[in-house]
């Protein structure tokens, strides 16, 4: 073979890998299905509360190669929507607490993959290495990003996001339209890392950590919403 058709396949090979798979985008909005759970867990008492209004989008930019800045995601949850199951609970986490007056809504943004595995019986600890989001698959990822509650934001890292991308078919569109991306996670936080103040009566109801969870689905079908700080 001749050095230059060489050079001109090495040429097309490159333009080819750069130019990857098409991005993939989907959205959320305000689907009851959707749910971010909180949990405190103090000495004297353990308190879960859950907030039903979510929207959000997430873009996958290569879904071939997901290390690396390949997400772009944010989800917006309504703090005024927060249920412990205790009315007069519910209006001091929401009044005396998280002052939802001032501070209405907390946003998750993901941006960057570190780390990304499927289960695997074969492999090292049951789970293989992947760089590619494989349809239908459940995929474990690390990510970085930020989450902004009253007025604040703060670094996070989640190592437990798993996503699992499903091609719309008929057992698909009776959920949400278009393709579908389930997302389920946790990560926790400190209320004192967001200038939340527990009075000194709450510090043995109220524990300074918070685990948070959430398990969501956006679609391809779905117009997707802007972030209410934009």
């Amino acid at each position: 073979m001749k050095p230059i058709r060489l050079v001109a396949l090495a040429l097309a090979f490159v333009v080819a890998a750069a130019a990857g798979a098409d991005e993939l985008r989907f959205a959320m909005n305000h689907d009851a299905r959707d749910e971010l759970e909180f949990t405190s867990r103090a000495p004297l008492e353990s308190i879960t509360g859950r907030a039903a209004k979510i929207r959000g989008a997430i873009a996958i930019h290569d879904p071939t190669r997901l290390l690396g800045d390949s997400v772009d995601a944010w989800f917006e949850v309504d703090l005024t929507t927060i249920d412990t199951g205790i009315e007069l609970r519910n209006a001091h986490m929401r009044d005396r607490f998280l002052q939802t007056a001032d501070y209405p809504t907390a946003t998750l943004r993901l941006r960057e993959v570190t780390d990304a595995v499927v289960a695997d019986d074969a492999g090292p600890d049951g789970v293989r290495a992947v760089s590619a989001l494989e349809p239908g698959v459940p995929t474990r990822l690390s990510i970085l990003g930020s989450f902004r509650l009253h007025g604040a934001e703060r670094q996070i890292q989640i190592d437990d996001l798993t996503v699992t991308h499903m091609s719309a078919s008929d057992d698909t569109k009776g959920v949400r339209p278009g393709d579908l991306l389930t997302v389920r996670g946790s990560f926790v936080i400190r209320l004192d890392d967001y200038d939340i103040e527990r009075p000194r009566g709450l510090l043995l109801r109220l524990s300074d950590k918070v685990r948070v969870e959430f398990h969501m689905t956006a679609a391809t079908g779905i117009a997707a919403p802007s972030p209410s700080d934009e």
